[in-house]
C-alpha cells in the first residue's frame, strides 16, 4: 500500500489544483496563463524533437511498466486511472473555468439576417479562394491565430491521415503533448478553419464554441481563402442552428445560394459523412461525453453555440 501513496498524492494534489480554479474565474484565469499555456509550450518543444520525444515516450512506458507491477488488478487500474486523472486535471480541466466569452441569446430574426450575411460573404469569396498548400495553409493559420491570441502556436507535422480517417476526426488538440493535429484529407476549404480550431485549443481555449468563434476570427483576418473557410463553417453551425428554430427562413437561405455555394453546403460534412467504423463511432461517442462531463451539457451542438458569441459581436457594432 505503502507503494500507492505517489499515485494517491498525485491525484489529490492535481484534484484540488481543478477545484481551486471553480472557486474564481480570476484563479482560472490566472492558471491558463501561468500554469498551462508555459507548460503546454514546454510539451510542445520537447515532443517536436525526435530525441526528446523518445525519451518521453520511454518515460511513459517505465511510469506504465510502474503501473502494472502490483498483481491485483483492481491496484492496478486504480494506479493507471490516478495518472490519467491527474494529467487531464493539471493540463487541460481548469481551462473549462475560466470565464466564457459574451454571448447573445438567439432570435429567429437575427439568426436569418447573420446566415443571409454569412452565404452572401460566401458567394463572393468563391471564386478568390484558390487553392493553398498544405505548408503554407499550415504556416498562416499559425500566423493568424498566434496574432490574434498572443501567443505562439505551432501545428504538428506529424502525417495522422490514416488513423484520423479510420476515427472521422478532422482536427485533435492533445493536452498531454500540447500539439495540435489537423487532417489534411478534409476538403480544402474547410482545412484553415479547423487549423485554426486546434490552434485555439493550443492558445486555451477548451470550451468548442469558443475555439470556433477564435478560429472564426482568425481566418476573417487572413487571405480569400482563410476568409471562405472561415465563413463557410460558421455558415454551416448558423444555419444548422436556423433549422432546429425556423425551418421556413433555412429553405428560404438554401434557395437563396449560388450553384457553387449550394455544391458544398450539400457536401459539407465532409469526413463526417464517411463509412461509419467502430472507430469512428467510438469516437464520436467519446468526444459527446467528454463534452457533458466537462459542463457542455449540449454535447456535439456547444460547436454551434458560437453563433451565440458572433451575433454578441454583431450586437455590439
Amino acid at each position: 500500500m505503502r507503494r500507492d501513496i505517489p499515485f494517491i498524492g498525485a491525484l489529490i494534489l492535481a484534484a484540488l489544483a481543478a477545484l481551486s480554479t471553480r472557486i474564481s474565474g480570476a484563479l482560472a484565469a490566472a492558471y491558463k496563463a501561468r500554469v498551462f499555456l508555459p507548460v503546454s509550450s514546454a510539451l510542445r518543444r520537447l515532443s517536436a524533437s525526435p530525441a526528446s520525444a523518445a525519451l518521453m515516450a520511454i518515460g511513459l512506458i517505465v511510469l506504465l511498466a510502474v503501473c502494472l507491477r502490483p498483481k491485483s488488478r483492481k491496484r492496478r487500474a486504480a494506479r493507471i486511472m490516478s495518472i490519467c486523472l491527474a494529467l487531464y486535471w493539471l493540463l487541460w480541466a481548469p481551462l473549462y473555468s475560466v470565464p466564457a466569452l459574451p454571448d447573445a441569446p438567439l432570435s429567429s430574426d437575427a439568426l436569418h439576417k447573420l446566415c443571409l450575411k454569412l452565404s452572401a460573404e460566401a458567394d463572393a469569396l468563391l471564386s478568390f479562394a484558390g487553392e493553398m498548400s498544405a505548408d503554407d495553409m499550415m504556416a498562416e493559420a499559425e500566423r493568424l491565430t498566434s496574432a490574434l491570441t498572443g501567443e505562439a502556436l505551432a501545428l504538428s507535422r506529424r502525417d495522422v491521415t490514416a488513423l484520423f480517417d479510420r476515427a472521422g476526426l478532422a482536427g485533435l488538440y492533445i493536452p498531454l503533448t500540447g500539439t495540435a493535429h489537423v487532417n489534411l484529407n478534409d476538403q480544402a476549404y474547410m482545412l484553415p478553419f479547423t487549423m485554426c480550431h486546434e490552434l485555439a485549443h493550443q492558445a486555451g481555449y477548451a470550451r468548442e464554441d469558443e475555439a470556433n468563434y477564435i478560429a472564426y476570427r482568425a481566418c476573417m483576418s487572413g487571405n480569400a481563402a482563410f476568409r471562405f473557410s472561415g465563413g463557410f463553417n460558421m455558415l454551416l453551425y448558423a444555419m444548422n442552428t436556423l433549422y432546429e428554430i425556423d425551418r421556413p427562413a433555412w429553405r428560404q437561405c438554401v434557395n437563396g445560394m449560388s450553384d457553387p455555394l449550394f455544391f458544398r453546403f450539400a457536401r459539407c460534412n465532409g469526413l463526417y459523412t464517411a463509412r461509419e467504423t467502430l472507430p469512428y463511432r467510438l469516437s464520436q461517442l467519446f468526444s459527446v461525453l467528454f463534452l457533458r462531463m466537462n459542463g457542455q451539457t449540449q454535447g456535439a451542438q456547444s460547436y454551434e453555440n458560437a453563433v451565440r458569441l458572433l451575433l454578441a459581436e454583431e450586437s455590439a457594432a
